[in-house]
């Protein structure tokens, strides 16, 4: 029934990051900003599957400020390559982590006033005062201190002085893509209200910063003294704000692989789990050592596209754990061991993770961070650049 197969035992996939570009994004970002601003960029979550040690010593070569991470962990990951600029924790920490925090030059993020008894239980050696910002949750219904609770922490933190020193007040943003939206108005207001009590509560200098990817653009009169820009640095924006203000920004991410089984099949045959796409007329298909396990989402089965031998050809069937397949019946000359193409540029055509997040239904930043670790990161980048890092 299944005449003329070929197969290969070869599993060749990896993911090339092009490091000039990366910096070329990053200029974009720059021109956006008022003079004064400095960027703090969002490396977290291994820089949304990008390769955080290689991405953060591209953009330090480059000049920004600082960088964003989730955890203490990933934060002295990128101290450990010897990264000077100032590293902050977004998310929650423990005891443990308070003593490494302090030793690394790290600075972490207070929300409640448990943090506050942590660090105050700790065994903190010298006369060296942690660093925190505090963050205020003015709409985004996740980590944050309420602003009519930000007084109390304030003077909470007063009385665990000096071994606490408030360096910045940050928040985030629930719509930013979304241009003159009522809900972010509000929250801008709420976060210049609490900008105001600080300063009575706190005094002295501290940063102040609202706003991520897509904020630089939708609101240029909220870049205080940092932006955090994560996705953009990748390539990408949040629409409708990418499709108003059309940034050129590249992405800096290629994921390929390579044809290992070709077949064809008659009409009426089957492909894949639950016989989910069937054959309208004899197909010849593809398959490919990429599957979910790999972070191709699974929900993109049947809507998907990848690029061969510059065209695009439709994946079909449920996506695999391992592998997935793909119909090539309309582009002539396919043969075993070619490219595939899941995201980035081949020939003429091109996949976005813009658009692979909506065939799966999801947001670019998903399609990036779930490129699972076994795929292979390879890094392309300018002599020049190399050497000037």
């Amino acid at each position: 029934m299944f005449a003329v197969m070929e197969s290969t035992t070869t599993r060749a996939s990896a993911v090339t990051v092009d490091l000039d570009a990366l910096g070329a994004n990053l200029s974009v970002v720059r021109q956006r900003l008022r003079p004064g601003c400095g960027v703090l960029a969002v490396v977290k979550a291994d820089a949304y599957g990008h390769g955080g040690r290689r991405v953060a010593a591209r953009l330090s070569a480059e000049g920004v400020e600082g960088f964003g991470v989730a955890t203490v962990a990933e934060a002295m990951e990128l101290r450990s390559t010897g990264l000077r600029e100032r590293i902050l924790v977004f998310g929650d920490f423990d005891r443990r982590e308070i003593a490494d925090a302090l030793l690394y030059g790290i600075e972490l993020t207070l929300f409640h006033e448990d943090q506050i008894r942590r660090v105050e239980a700790a065994e903190l050696a010298g006369d060296v005062p942690l660093r925190v910002q505090i963050n205020v949750d003015t709409g985004m219904g996740r980590l944050g201190i309420l602003p009519e609770d930000l007084g109390t922490l304030v003077a909470r933190i007063s009385r665990a002085r000096p071994r606490i020193e408030i360096t910045g007040i940050y928040s985030h943003l629930a719509t930013s893509e979304r241009l003159d939206d009522p809900g972010t108005e509000e929250q801008c207001a709420r976060f210049e209200r609490v900008l105001q009590a600080a300063q009575r509560g706190i005094g002295g200098r501290y940063c102040r910063h609202l706003l991520n990817s897509a904020g630089i653009w939708t609101l240029p009169q909220a870049h205080y003294d940092f932006v955090r820009p994560g996705l953009a640095l990748y390539g990408a924006l949040l629409e409708p704000a990418a499709s108003a203000f059309r940034p050129p920004l590249t992405p800096i991410l290629r994921w390929e692989t390579r044809i290992v089984h070709l077949k064809r099949l008659p009409r009426g045959a089957s492909v894949s789990y639950g016989r989910s796409f069937v054959c309208p007329t004899p197909r010849r298909i593809a398959v490919i050592p990429v599957g979910y396990a790999d972070g191709l989402l699974r929900a993109a089965s049947g809507r998907a596209f990848v690029l061969v031998r510059g065209r695009r050809a439709p994946l079909v069937g449920t996506i695999t754990m391992d592998m997935s397949m793909v119909d090539v019946t309309e582009i002539p000359g396919v043969t075993l061991g070619d490219e595939v193409v899941l995201l980035g540029r081949q020939g003429d055509e091109v996949i976005t993770p813009t658009e692979m997040a909506r065939w799966a239904g999801t947001i670019p930043y998903e399609v990036l961070c779930a490129i699972s670790p076994r795929i292979e990161r390879r890094y392309r980048e300018s002599p020049r650049a190399t050497e000037q890092g």
